[in-house]
């Protein structure tokens, strides 16, 4: 019966718990005094001083705060070691790595590590080692990826060279990009209730407009932002007085002629009014 008290007591701490528990007795803290403040016995204090190693060992291999009170690992630990050095490799590859493939890629390495065993790599499984990696989902946006990454420095000598070449000032340099709006776009990702095991939608709708937006280097001259979108003539203009210049395509995305329509009848009208004078492109 003591045996079990004090097993209970022993558990009833996480493992934050416990290595604040060791720290407090390396400082010269009475056992006795710790036992009083944390709720649990003197020889409960002792037990967790003697799992010394194993607790720090467990607590350095956890990512975040260790909230769990046992010292259980993981079944297969060779199996996760591997598996977890190939996501790492992956992500600085900066390859998307899903749920499936990190299912599939651990059913690879335990034929490989453990054969003629059976692994089912379940939901429950993916889970537990996700939390003991500190693994979470993130949404993956913009373009950053596309640019030539090695060619970002040459240009910009080349461009700043070119500038002062030509005696261009920031107010002379202007500067252009585009940008798509989804304006009916529901978010693809949700909170759910505890007893909610998963979040039905529906299908998702894609409504979007492009919009060009363009300004000289030291933001005195901000020009009439470009619209693009589908209709011809889009019924909500009617009797509305548009105060930006409105376009459209087929899939409402810019595209060269619109961009050239755009520079010499709008671009170029703007800059020499601005400026008072007449440029010549």
């Amino acid at each position: 019966m003591a045996f079990e008290l004090i097993s209970c007591e022993f558990f009833k701490l996480n493992l934050q718990q416990k290595v604040d528990i060791l720290r407090k007795l390396d400082d010269g803290i009475a056992g006795n005094r710790i036992a009083l403040h944390y709720g649990v016995s003197k020889v409960a204090i002792s037990k967790i001083n003697k799992k010394r190693q194993e607790i720090l060992k467990t607590v350095a291999a956890t990512y975040g705060s260790a909230e769990k009170k046992t010292l259980h690992k993981s079944e297969y630990p060779d199996l996760e070691v591997n598996l977890y050095n190939w996501f790492l490799n992956q992500r600085q590859r900066n390859c998307a790595v899903t749920g499936a493939i990190l299912k599939s890629r651990a059913k690879l390495e335990f034929e490989i590590l453990y054969p003629g065993k059976k692994f089912s790599a379940s939901d429950g499984w993916l889970a537990n080692f996700k939390k003991r990696h500190g693994i979470r989902l993130l949404k993956i946006c913009g373009e950053i990826l596309s640019s030539d990454t090695p060619k970002i420095t040459p240009f910009v000598h080349s461009l700043r060279a070119k500038i002062n070449e030509m005696g261009i000032s920031d107010s002379q340099l202007y500067n252009a990009d585009e940008s798509g709006l989804f304006y009916r776009l529901l978010p693809d990702k949700t909170f759910v209730a505890a007893n909610e095991h998963a979040a039905p939608g529906r299908k998702t709708v894609k409504e979007r407009i492009t919009f060009l937006l363009c300004a000289n280097a030291d933001g005195s001259h901000k020009l009439k932002p470009l619209v693009v979108g589908k209709s011809a003539k889009p019924r909500c203009f009617k009797e509305f007085n548009n105060p930006l210049e409105y376009a459209h395509t087929s899939k409402s995305w810019m595209n060269a002629q619109l961009f050239f329509n755009w520079f010499h009848n709008s671009f170029i009208k703007q800059v020499n009014l601005f400026f008072g004078f007449i440029f010549h492109f």
